[in-house]
């Protein structure tokens, strides 16, 4: 990172209060203004999603659920009958299990949660030998039951998944606590992400915890249900729709398109305060902000459709120029993969106590932090201010957000407003906030001209984030990036073929042998009735003789899909030569035709046997891929022969093939079994014609990964799939 980021650093961070964007009744009209369109852009997708009588109902569940939201997904939606308007959005979760006894409470202020797995349907000694399974600080192991479990920890709520005896509900009644039985094992899972609270279930729990609230209610319309109500349980996050209404083919169309519409409400809820932050930052002085228009509805559905985000992430310490971590990793946003951007900056950059650096042991201010995808990278380096630059509320956790130009190097520098980053906008997706940098179209583009910062284009955009003393400087840019193409086995085989003088046959070179098999075919040529035999053998001397398998389709194969002329393919085989081809560990024979072309492999009597039985649906499989003109990754085989020797009374069974790597030049080659197990070659010193196994392949791409185009991986994908398919069979 160049030394120029200090100027930036403190330049801008003058003790000048002018700097920042303090005019809060403007800022609360632009939400304003810009809240409203986004509501009609959202309603114009819903239109599309529903009837016209649902589309109000939609949009406002929708976004009322959004703006309760603290993590993307964990809402759930409850449909039952009843009418529309009845519809309505809880800030929690709600249930239709049963609470076991009705004189049990039925509300409780921050109550203690036990999460149980499994049925306690036993009680007196079966109960009591429910074992639960703790260390204690001396290291010894005891054995907890359940009854002294809740004696123990004293829970107020107890969640058990399966079914409970009439005892225990008992037992549970007198301690005045409540007992929720027949959880099912996603709502308990649920319960437990929300809270923090560890189920029971082979180890012991050494602490409870609480969730904000707890009441049995009437339900949504007001009416009562003694039987079974509703189980209100508020574990501080998380959102219920309760959706009504009187078809329930039409509520399972609806609840899919809420289910949408909630998600794309929540992000716009995230995204939109970002934008306008951003915006407020690089608008001059003098004008405020202009409504969001370049949200479209028809890109609004690629919000969602692109919900993943492939990155190559590395941090790099400067000052000892070593590489403390990389990785490939996939975000999904708005999941637990995922962090919120405020988390990110102040957790693992901004905060004054930030854990060091597991490799180096030093801090953030001496890491280079950089995240790659496809040709695009963003850089974040961390800086640390003058004592007398200090951000103000830094106590409050005030984080700060400005933007400059890295080509401004010389003379009067100018930045944007600083603008305090509000909670939605900490809120946005780190993983999205990378799509947005990675992307053409979004916030990092705007120009700074007429920003009042400079007059440079926005390829030269820097963004600033800052909390009290400290202060990551983002920069988003291109990066030379090689975008690798698919070369898949072609049908046709190049068919130049070098001029040949003379034939200098060796009668043990088995390429050769193979070479005046295919010349003398009507030479002692007859069939074998015997399964595990080649249908036509020719004799080539009182002691050799080499069996052809499958020689009229092997020869159509050739000749039809492959472009190869007979004598093109007997001229290659004339001339062969031993060949140490790395990388597997069989040991097998391999030769190769001086021309490059062809790969000649001796295989086992197995494998001989199994093409026997298998290689007509192989023809037909070639058959059926090349009339269609559809990408196979497989390697043609070319022909199979069976060499005999009766003087050495020697067989050996012969696979000829195509070099799919004639008329390239490989830089790397791996031999990939799809397993990790005693899969890596330890390379060798010159480095020279290694050949890497599965987990050289993982190892290297997360070092330097292969960045290929989507159509490409489309039609590779597509191979691949329809030949394992075929493989299976």
């Amino acid at each position: 990172m160049s030394r120029r980021y200090d100027k930036f650093v403190h330049g801008v961070l003058s003790p000048d209060e002018d700097q920042e964007f303090s005019n809060v009744d403007l800022l609360r009209e632009i939400y304003n203004k810009n809240d409203e369109v986004m509501r009609g852009k959202l309603k114009s997708l819903v239109e599309n999603c529903v009837d016209s009588s649902w589309v109000e109902f939609v949009t406002e569940l929708s976004r009322k659920a959004a703006s309760l939201l603290k993590l993307g997904k964990e809402f759930m939606i409850k449909s039952s009958c009843g009418k529309p308007e009845e519809s309505k959005v809880i800030k929690g979760l709600v249930f239709d299990e049963y609470v076991a006894h009705e004189d049990m409470p039925k509300t409780l202020i921050k109550p203690k949660l036990l999460l149980i797995k499994g049925s306690l349907e036993c009680w007196g000694l079966s109960f009591f030998q429910v074992h639960f399974i703790e260390e204690n600080k001396g290291g010894y192991v005891i054995e907890t039951t359940v009854f002294e479990m809740i004696e123990k920890l004293n829970p107020s709520v107890i969640m058990v998944e399966g079914k409970v005896s009439d005892e225990f509900q008992k037992y549970i009644l007198e301690k005045r606590a409540i007992l929720v039985k027949e959880v099912t094992q996603h709502q308990l899972e649920m319960v437990a992400r929300f809270t923090g609270s560890p189920m029971l279930s082979s180890k012991s729990v050494q602490e409870l915890m609480q969730c904000e609230s707890y009441n049995l209610q009437e339900d949504a319309a007001g009416r009562s249900q003694p039987n079974k109500p509703p189980l209100y349980l508020d574990p501080g996050m998380g959102v219920t729709i309760l959706l009504k209404g009187s078809d329930s083919n039409e509520l399972e169309r609806v609840k899919c398109a809420l289910e949408y519409a909630t998600m794309l409400a929540y992000h716009l809820r995230c995204e939109i305060p970002f934008y306008i932050n951003h915006q407020v930052a690089t608008t001059s002085a003098t004008a405020a902000p202009n409504e969001i228009e370049s949200y479209d509805p028809l890109v609004l559905k690629e919000i969602l459709d692109t919900q993943t985000l492939l990155v190559l992430s590395s941090r790099f310490n400067v000052i000892k120029r070593k590489t403390c971590q990389q990785s490939i990793s996939r975000i999904k946003f708005y999941s637990r993969s995922d962090v919120p951007l405020g988390i990110f900056l102040k957790d693992n950059l901004l905060h004054q106590n930030v854990v060091a650096c597991g490799s180096c042991n030093e801090g953030p201010e001496t890491h280079l932090y950089c995240y790659r995808h496809h040709n695009k990278e963003i850089t974040i380096q961390v800086k640390s201010l003058h004592p007398e630059m200090l951000l103000p509320g830094q106590d409050e956790g005030n984080l700060w957000m400005w933007t400059g130009c890295d080509q401004c190097v010389t003379g009067s520098l100018k930045f944007s407003k600083r603008v305090s980053l509000s909670d939605t906008a900490r809120s946005l997706s780190f993983g999205k906030f990378l799509e947005l940098g990675f992307s053409n179209q979004s916030s990092w583009q705007v120009p700074l001209s007429g920003s009042g910062v400079c007059d440079h284009s926005s390829n030269y955009l820097v963004y600033f984030f800052g909390l009290g003393s400290k202060v990551a400087i983002l920069r988003s840019s291109t990066v030379a990036n090689v975008d690798y193409s698919v070369a898949l086995p072609p049908w046709k085989v190049n068919s130049m073929v070098e001029s040949l003088t003379g034939e200098n046959a060796d009668e043990h070179n088995v390429c050769t042998l193979i070479a005046r098999a295919l010349e003398s075919m009507k030479c002692d040529a007859h069939s074998f009735e015997s399964s595990s035999q080649p249908d036509r053998v020719i004799s080539l001397s009182t002691s050799n003789s080499v069996g052809l398998l499958f020689h009229e389709d092997f020869l159509d194969l050739r000749d039809q899909f492959c472009g190869l002329s007979e004598s093109d393919f007997i001229a290659s085989l004339r001339r062969c030569e031993n060949w140490d081809a790395k990388g597997g560990k069989s040991k097998a024979f391999f030769a190769k035709t001086l021309d490059g072309r062809f790969i000649v492999k001796e295989i086992q009597t197995t494998e001989f046997i199994s093409f026997i039985k298998f290689g007509s649906r192989y023809f037909k499989y070639l058959n059926e891929s090349y009339n269609s003109r559809k990408n196979s990754c497989l390697a043609k085989i070319l022909g199979i022969y069976q060499v005999m020797n009766k003087e050495r009374r020697e067989t050996r069974n012969l696979m000829i093939m195509e070099n799919v790597m004639y008329g390239r030049n490989v830089a790397k080659q791996y031999d990939l079994k799809g397993n990790l197990y005693n899969r890596y070659n330890a390379p060798a010193a010159d480095g020279q014609g290694d050949v890497g196994l599965d987990q050289n392949f993982v190892n290297d791409m997360d070092a330097n990964p292969l960045y290929v185009t989507t159509k490409a991986k489309d039609i590779l994908g597509r191979a691949i799939r329809k030949d394992t398919a075929f493989l299976k069979v």
